[in-house]
């Protein structure tokens, strides 16, 4: 299970991904449209397993 941690603005996303320990596996921004969330799934599905996010 990996968490993902969303912070929206109008200029991007700014996304932290974590473990099931809590450890820290990547830190990253994506633009917030459509092309810069396709990356964003893409990125985060390469570490596997389900994902859980919250959006702030």
């Amino acid at each position: 299970m990996l968490y993902v941690g969303l912070d929206l603005s109008r200029k991007r996303l700014d996304v932290c991904v974590l473990g099931e320990g809590g450890e820290t596996i990547e830190v990253t921004q994506a633009p917030p449209d459509a092309d810069g969330l396709r990356s964003l799934v893409a990125r985060t599905g390469r570490h596997g397993g389900p994902v859980t996010a919250a959006i702030e």
